[in-house]
C-alpha cells in the first residue's frame, strides 16, 4: 500500500505535469505563431525599407529625365516644325532642300539648349553614367542629338550621338531603350538590358519620348548601371545566412547571391503562392519555396518603381530558431519546477497543504495570463523558497511578455511607436469612423515628417551618425507634439496623430516646430545634428476620407510637395 505522502506526491506531480503540459501546449502555439508573425513583419519591413531606398534613388533619375523632357518639349516651336514640313498637314511629304537645311540648323540649336540643361541636371543626379537625346530618323538629316557618358571616366565625356537610323527595332536586347517609350507613348523604365554603347554593361534606363504638334521629335533619357542596384541589395543582411535579391516582373532572377541570372524563382513556389507574386508586395505574409539545394526558405518582396521586385529571403531554420529556443527554455524551467515540487512535497507534505493550494491557484492564474497573483507564504523553508521562485518566475515571464510587446510596437532606435503600432491605431480609428454616426465622427489630423539628407549623412559620416540624426529629429518632433502619439513609419519617415488641443492648434504647432528647428540648428555644431525635415499635414474630412490611410496619403502628398520646394530652394542657393 502506498503511503499518503507517496499518493500526495504522485497526485501533486500528476497535477503539475498536466498543468505544465496544458500551459506548454498553449505557450507553444502562441510563441510559435507570434514568432512567425514577427519574422514575417521583419522580412517585409526590410523589403519595404530597401525598396524605399532604391525607389528614392530611382525617383531622382525619373524626375531629372521628366524635367528635361518637359523643358525640351516646351523649347520646341510648333510653327517652325510646320514650316519645315516636319509637323502639320505637310508631314510625311518630301521636304525641300531649304526646309531640310533650316530644320537641321534649328535642331542643332535646340539640341545645344537641351544638352546644356541636361548637363546641369545629370551632374546633380547620383549614379547616372549616361544622358542622351536621340533625334528621330525622319525629323532631321544631319542632326542626330547628343550622347554624353562617364562610363569608365571621372566625368561626363561627349560621345558620338546615337543615330536612330541605325537602331534595329527587332533588336530588343539593345534598342528597347529607344522603341519602348515610343510604343508606350510615355516616359518609362527600361531594363536591365545590355547597353551596346557601354561595352554591353547591364543598365537600367529611364527614357521619355519628346513630342511636339503630334510629331515624335526624339527620345531622351539617362542610364544607371544595374550593378549599383546590385551593390545596394547585396549589402542587406537577414538573420545569419539570409539575403536579398532582385527579380523581374515575371519572377526571373536578375540579381541573386547564389542563383544565376535568368532562372525563374516563381517556378519554385506553389501555384497558390504564385498569385501572391502578382501583387505590389507580400503584405504581412511570407512566400515559401524550396531552393535547388533542397533547403526550405521563405521570402518577402516589394515592387520597385521600375517594375522589378526586391526579395528578402531567409531559411526556415533561422526563422523558426527563436521560438524553438524559447520553447526549450520553457520546457527546462517546467521540468525544474516539477522536480522541485516533488522533492518539497515529499519532505514537508504535512505543512504544504495550504501553500500548495495557493501555488496551484497562482499557476492557474499565470497560465491564464494573469501576472498579478499574490502569495503570502514567506517562511524560510522549502515551501517558502518554492513560493519565492514561483514569484520570480512570474516576474520574469511578465517582464518577458512585456518586453516582447514593447519590442513589437516600439521602434528600437528612437523609442517612439513603430509602424505596427500605427497600423493598430489606424485600425481602431477606422472602426470608429465606420461605426460613428455622421455628426459624431472623430476629429483628428495627421502630420507626416520626412528627414532630409539621411542618405547623405549615412554615406558621408556613417550610419551611426545617421542614427543620431534620426534621434535628434524624432526628439524635436516629440518635443513639439508632446501631447500626441508619434510613430516611425519607415527609415526616415515619422507621423504624428493629432487630436484634441494639438489638433486645434496644429498650424501653430507646425510654426513652433520650424522655429525650434531653426533655433536648434543655429547652435548645432555637427552636420548630423542639424535637423532638416519636410512635413505635410492633412485633416480628416468625413466627406472624402473613408480610412486613416486616405488622410495619411494626403499628408504624405503635402510632405513631398514641401520636400520638393525645399530641394528647389537648395538648388537655387547652389
Amino acid at each position: 500500500m502506498h503511503s499518503i505522502r507517496t499518493r500526495i506526491v504522485a497526485i501533486t506531480v500528476a497535477a503539475i505535469l498536466a498543468s505544465v503540459l496544458a500551459s506548454g501546449a498553449v505557450t507553444y502555439v502562441y510563441v510559435r505563431d507570434e514568432s512567425r508573425r514577427s519574422s514575417a513583419e521583419e522580412l517585409n519591413l526590410i523589403a519595404r525599407n530597401v525598396q524605399e531606398e532604391l525607389d528614392e534613388y530611382l525617383a531622382s533619375v525619373r524626375q531629372s529625365v521628366e524635367m528635361v523632357a518637359h523643358f525640351a518639349t516646351d523649347l520646341l516651336d510648333p510653327v517652325t516644325l510646320v514650316e519645315c514640313g516636319v509637323a502639320g498637314s505637310a508631314a510625311g511629304e518630301p521636304r525641300t532642300r531649304g526646309q531640310t537645311a533650316r530644320m537641321d540648323t534649328y535642331l542643332a540649336g535646340h539640341c545645344d539648349d537641351v544638352r546644356e540643361a541636361f548637363s546641369s541636371v545629370a551632374n546633380h543626379t547620383s549614379g547616372v553614367v549616361t544622358y542622351y537625346y536621340c533625334i528621330a530618323a525622319d525629323v532631321s538629316e544631319k542632326e542626330h542629338g547628343f550622347f554624353w557618358s562617364r562610363f569608365g571616366e571621372t566625368g561626363f565625356m561627349e560621345q558620338t550621338p546615337l543615330d536612330a537610323r541605325d537602331l534595329d527595332p527587332e533588336d530588343t536586347e539593345h534598342n528597347s531603350w529607344y522603341y519602348t517609350p515610343i510604343r508606350r507613348g510615355s516616359p518609362t523604365w527600361v531594363g536591365p538590358c545590355k547597353a551596346h554603347y557601354l561595352d554591353d554593361a547591364l543598365t537600367v534606363s529611364y527614357v521619355a519620348p519628346v513630342y511636339k504638334a503630334n510629331k515624335l521629335i526624339g527620345v531622351l533619357g539617362m542610364d544607371i548601371l544595374f550593378e549599383v542596384m546590385q551593390e545596394k541589395v547585396s549589402a542587406v543582411r537577414v538573420y545569419d545566412t539570409g539575403y536579398a535579391g532582385i527579380l523581374s516582373e515575371d519572377g526571373t532572377v536578375l540579381a541573386h547571391p547564389y542563383q544565376k541570372a535568368g532562372k525563374n524563382l516563381g517556378n519554385l513556389v506553389s501555384p497558390e503562392q504564385q498569385e501572391l507574386l502578382k501583387r505590389e508586395n507580400s503584405g504581412s505574409e511570407l512566400i515559401a519555396f524550396r531552393d535547388p539545394t533542397g533547403a526550405d526558405r521563405k521570402f518577402a518582396y516589394s515592387t520597385l518603381s521600375d517594375g522589378m521586385k526586391l526579395i528578402v529571403v531567409a531559411p526556415d531554420s533561422e526563422i523558426n530558431a527563436s521560438w524553438r529556443e524559447i520553447m526549450t527554455r520553457i520546457i527546462l524551467i517546467a521540468v525544474g519546477i516539477m522536480a522541485a515540487f516533488a522533492v518539497f512535497t515529499a519532505l514537508v507534505v504535512s505543512r504544504l497543504t495550504k501553500p500548495l493550494r495557493q501555488l496551484s491557484k497562482a499557476a492557474e492564474h499565470l497560465s491564464a495570463g494573469e501576472y498579478d497573483v499574490k502569495l503570502d507564504y514567506n517562511r524560510k523553508d522549502e515551501v517558502g523558497q518554492l513560493t519565492r521562485s514561483f514569484l520570480e518566475m512570474r516576474d520574469h515571464v511578465k517582464l518577458y511578455i512585456s518586453d516582447l510587446n514593447s519590442k513589437a510596437y516600439t521602434d528600437a532606435l528612437t523609442r517612439v511607436k513603430n509602424k505596427a503600432a500605427f497600423d493598430i491605431s489606424a485600425a481602431r480609428m477606422d472602426k470608429t469612423i465606420r461605426e460613428a454616426e455622421t455628426d459624431k465622427k472623430p476629429v483628428f489630423s495627421l502630420v507626416m515628417f520626412d528627414c532630409n539628407d539621411l542618405k547623405v549623412i549615412n554615406d558621408k559620416y556613417g550610419h551611426e551618425f545617421g542614427d543620431i540624426y534620426l534621434q535628434k529629429a524624432c526628439s524635436m518632433i516629440c518635443r513639439v507634439f508632446a501631447h500626441s502619439p508619434v510613430f516611425r513609419l519607415g527609415g526616415d519617415e515619422f507621423a504624428a496623430l493629432l487630436s484634441g488641443h494639438d489638433h486645434e492648434n496644429r498650424y501653430d504647432l507646425l510654426k513652433e516646430f520650424d522655429v525650434k528647428v531653426d533655433a536648434y540648428n543655429a547652435i548645432a555644431k555637427n552636420p548630423w545634428e542639424k535637423i532638416s525635415v519636410a512635413k505635410g499635414i492633412a485633416e480628416y474630412n468625413p466627406a472624402v476620407d473613408r480610412t486613416v490611410d486616405h488622410v495619411l496619403s494626403r499628408a504624405d502628398q503635402q510632405m513631398y510637395e514641401e520636400k520638393r520646394r525645399q530641394k528647389e530652394k537648395r538648388n537655387i542657393r547652389r
